[in-house]
């Protein structure tokens, strides 16, 4: 596992969370939410997760894989989302999540 910054979890989240929004397909979203990441890690594992959704698995199963950037709240609220069928609040309250967690990552990373 690597470890990926939560400001660049939350934008991911919250492009993601627009897009279907929006009405985007989960495919789609997916690669338009990797554009704004630029060439990272994480673009890569996003990557994987679109060739799974487009092989027929869910969001939530795409994402999940073993060289996953997640952190161990990430999946499981957003399969909790799916379940509820409320995936977009989900992405949503991840994005607030990860932009409240970034300030004290940040600061214990630099300790």
């Amino acid at each position: 596992m690597f470890e990926v910054p939560y400001e660049k979890l939350g934008r991911f989240a919250g492009n993601l969370a627009t897009c279907l929004e929006a009405g985007v397909g989960v495919e789609q979203a997916l690669k338009s939410s990797k554009r704004s990441l630029g060439p990272t890690r994480l673009g890569g594992a996003i990557e994987v997760a679109e060739i799974r959704v487009r092989q027929g698995t869910t969001l939530h199963e795409a994402l999940a894989t073993e060289a996953a950037p997640w952190p161990l709240f990430f999946l499981p609220i957003l399969d909790a989302g799916k379940r509820a069928g409320r995936t977009d609040e989900s992405l949503r309250f991840l994005e607030r999540h990860c932009k409240l967690l970034a300030g004290p990552a940040h600061a214990i990373r630099n300790v």
